[in-house]
């Protein structure tokens, strides 16, 4: 008896489960997006980026975060990869599905910490955005609280310098972005 009323509860979370999955409204109506973070959808021929993104529409998904990297004095994205991306803002806007670009680099010791390497960043995601007309979403580094993406976390006597440099990176890319 035990067995068949935790079964049939487990059935029900599931499908109030699955069914918030694919709720795209709020209470007040806002749109909820839902999606994951997945370069699988990354691809030169702009066939098989719409069939993987075809599978996020599926999966009940209405947005999609990629990634691209950073290098320092980069200003510009790569040909093939401003391609690739193009291939994925394409498929995902025939599907009316929202896109984030996460841009960081390969080397937490690449973090662009000198004003010189925050402009050049800062150009870098400002070309992606008018490369990109229909993408209106960016995310500035990855976890930058985490040595594993950004160096340095701290400075000789301890004090959190990898806060103020990001702050710092933040904003001029933020101003870049708006211009």
């Amino acid at each position: 008896m035990w067995k068949v009323l935790l079964a049939a509860l487990a059935a029900l979370v599931l499908a109030g489960g699955a069914w918030a999955l694919f709720m795209r409204e709020d209470d007040t109506g806002r749109r909820i997006d839902v999606g994951a973070l997945e370069d699988g959808v990354k691809f030169p021929q702009p066939e098989i980026a719409d069939q993987r993104v075809q599978l996020g529409e599926e999966a009940g998904f209405n947005a999609h975060n990629v990634t691209t990297a950073w290098v320092p004095g980069q200003t510009e994205p790569d040909p093939a990869e401003l391609t690739v991306l193009r291939n994925v803002a394409t498929a995902l806007d025939k599907r009316n599905m929202k896109l984030l670009i996460t841009s960081y680099a390969p080397r937490p010791r690449y973090a662009p910490v000198s004003e010189e390497e925050r402009e050049n960043y800062a150009t870098f995601m400002a070309t992606l955005a008018r490369e990109l007309p229909s993408v209106r979403d960016f995310a500035v580094w990855n976890e930058p609280n985490l040595n594993g993406f950004w160096l340095s976390q701290f400075d000789d006597a301890g004090q959190d310098i990898a806060a103020r440099d990001y702050t710092a990176l933040l904003a001029r890319t933020y101003d870049a972005l708006k211009e």
